[in-house]
């Protein structure tokens, strides 16, 4: 890739990155482009004061949502994540959680399996996601507070969640649908998946990085890299339609 990559090089690098989200069934194309959206957003967040959350939702169980949100995290760390399971919905355990991510400053929260239906609320995961503020984190019984900052990568998966109309600008929702029975017995052309995406890993950041830069070189502005962040996850969205995978992938090496 150049140093100085143009808008088509940047959908040169997208057609690669697309290659990785093939097999997941997303109802519609903006939900493909927010997914990929949501990869920019694992590779740049540690540059970034504040950043979308990301809701990965499903009909049923087995249809990828995990499988997605572990490959983001993949791009993120190298590492497969530290997952929170929440099920029964217990706030105050979810708040635990929470602060617990921040103090140990891990780079994401992943909440797995939110219970059906759920609609995030400001008193959840949103404040880690979009705050700019330092957060109280509390722990004990005696409420001693701590100061930690928000700057995870959040991601949260789960059978039909969603956000109310004031919080959809601070998350972007995937929704997918395998439109079948027993989703979880779907076989892929691709099943280890995860272990090509932890092999080649500096090559899918190399293009994300030159994808950004490609989509975002005749757009300079003096808005801030938040703002700028949340310009380029929109330019993606419609950008992304460009990008067609083509014929079966193949593994990649760096050297």
């Amino acid at each position: 890739m150049p140093d100085r990559p143009t808008e088509a090089d940047a959908v040169q690098a997208l057609t690669r990155l697309l290659v990785y989200i093939e097999e997941f069934p997303f109802e519609t194309e903006v939900d493909k482009a927010a997914a990929l959206a949501g990869m920019f957003t694992a590779a740049l967040r540690a540059s970034l004061p504040t950043a979308p959350g990301f809701l990965f939702s499903k009909p049923d169980y087995g249809v990828g949502a995990s499988t997605l949100a572990k490959l983001c995290h993949l791009i993120l760390t190298g590492r497969m994540p530290a997952v929170v399971t929440s099920e029964k919905g217990d706030e105050e355990e979810l708040r635990k959680h929470i602060d617990g991510t921040m103090l140990a400053g891990r780079a994401a929260f992943f909440l797995d399996n939110v219970k059906a239906g759920t609609e995030i609320t400001s008193a959840g995961p949103e404040p880690v996601a979009f705050g700019t503020d330092a957060r109280r984190a509390r722990l004990g019984k005696n409420e001693k507070t701590y100061q930690a900052y928000c700057s995870q990568f959040v991601v949260l998966t789960g059978v039909n969640i969603g956000v109310p109309a004031d919080l959809v600008r601070r998350f972007l929702r995937v929704s997918m649908d395998a439109k079948m029975e027993r989703a979880q017995q779907r076989v892929f052309k691709r099943p280890a998946l995860l272990d090509d995406v932890r092999r080649d890993r500096v090559a899918i950041l190399r293009d994300i990085l030159h994808g950004r830069e490609g989509l975002s070189a005749k757009r300079r502005t003096r808005a801030g890299r938040t703002t700028e962040h949340l310009r380029g996850v929109a330019r993606l969205c419609a950008t992304a339609a460009m990008a067609r995978p083509r014929g079966p992938p193949s593994p990649r090496r760096v050297r």
